[in-house]
Order: structure tokens, then C-alpha cells, then sequence
């Protein structure tokens, strides 16, 4: 069933792929009000343009395969333990079938000007605005630098998630991560019979 099928029938309502297109139609509106807002950011209140790149987004189940075994096998060369291989490789790329690029919510964003995913991606005068304002348009900085011990995973200045204006909000103005959000702020909805 199409989904402007399944918008007129009204079945959609508990329906998986259905919130699946919802939410990547979402998403997909507030990354371009998103990176206009950074365009015009830059060129209109900072006087100096400055502009992003999504270096990564959807993925799918073999990327995500290939992406966490690829560092697994970077972490052996580099000394750690096969045993503690998928451990170690598990800190910076997603298990396969776990990750926020597969269900399509997650952006890796960076400077035009600086395209390493690494600390210093902080720095640049990209990610200096999207972290002050990202939350407008409903995504967050999902692994901030203090809640590593929370997330399971490193600081990553770089990727973004949308959770939806309201959760950005709050999210933002507590400083608090996507987990601790989840756990304290999330409204509680009655289990469907």
C-alpha cells in the first residue's frame, strides 16, 4: 500500500512502515530548513559564509556491515584482542541493525572547510552553529562530550539526530542526552490492547 494510500485508508496508525516514511518526511523537511538556515546564517548574520556537508545519513543493513567491520579489523591491527574486538570497534561505529542511520534519523554533518570526523570538528564555524542551533529545527547533538559513560559512545561533535522540535527543546535547554531524555521526559503512553 502507497503511503498516500495508507494516509487516506487511516490504517497507518500502527503501522511500522508507515511512522518509518512519516518520520523520514520529517526529517528530510527539517534538514533542508537546516541547512538553509546555516546558508543564510552564514551569510547573513556572521558575514562570513560558512557551509555544511552531510557526509552521511541512510544506511543501509550491508553499509553498516561493512562500516563496523572495517574497524574491527583496525582495531586488531592497532593491538587490541580479538576477543575484545567487537567491544572496542562498538565505541565508535554501531553494531549492524542498531545504528541511527539505518532507521534514518541520524546526519553526519561537517565543515566544508574541515571534513574529519574528529574532535576538532567542534571547532569549526559549522558545528559551533548547529550546536547552538539545531534543536530549532528538531535534532540534537546525540553523543555531547560529557555523557560517554550514558551513550556507550565516544564524543561526536559531527552527528546530528531528530527527535522532533519539542524533545530538541528540551534536550537542549537541560544538557542532558537522547538517553537520559528517554528516560525522564519521555511522555508515557497507555500500552495498545
Amino acid at each position: 500500500m502507497s503511503y498516500s494510500k495508507y494516509k487516506r485508508s487511516g490504517e497507518f496508525r500502527n503501522d511500522r512502515r508507515y511512522q518509518t516514511v512519516r518520520l523520514q518526511r520529517r526529517r528530510g523537511r527539517a534538514e533542508t530548513r537546516l541547512k538553509t538556515s546555516v546558508i543564510l546564517s552564514g551569510v547573513c548574520i556572521l558575514t562570513a559564509a560558512f557551509f555544511l556537508v552531510i557526509c552521511a545519513s541512510y544506511r543501509t543493513m550491508e553499509k553498516q556491515q561493512t562500516l563496523f567491520n572495517d574497524k574491527k579489523r583496525r582495531v586488531i591491527r592497532e593491538g587490541c584482542p580479538a576477543s575484545m574486538a567487537d567491544k572496542e570497534a562498538a565505541k565508535t561505529v554501531a553494531w549492524p541493525g542498531t545504528s541511527e542511520h539505518q532507521l534514518g534519523l541520524a546526519l553526519d554533518i561537517v565543515d566544508l572547510d574541515y571534513q574529519q570526523l574528529d574532535t576538532r570538528q567542534e571547532e569549526t564555524p559549522v558545528q559551533q552553529w548547529l550546536m547552538e542551533n539545531s534543536w530549532k529545527y528538531g535534532f540534537i547533538l546525540r553523543y555531547p562530550t560529557d555523557k560517554s559513560e550514558i551513550t556507550g559512545i565516544i564524543y561526536e561533535p559531527w552527528h546530528y539526530r531528530y527527535v522532533g522540535k519539542e524533545a530538541a527543546k528540551v534536550i537542549h535547554e537541560k544538557g542532558i542526552c537522547l538517553e537520559e531524555y528517554l528516560e525522564n521526559y519521555q511522555q508515557n503512553y497507555p500500552e495498545e490492547s
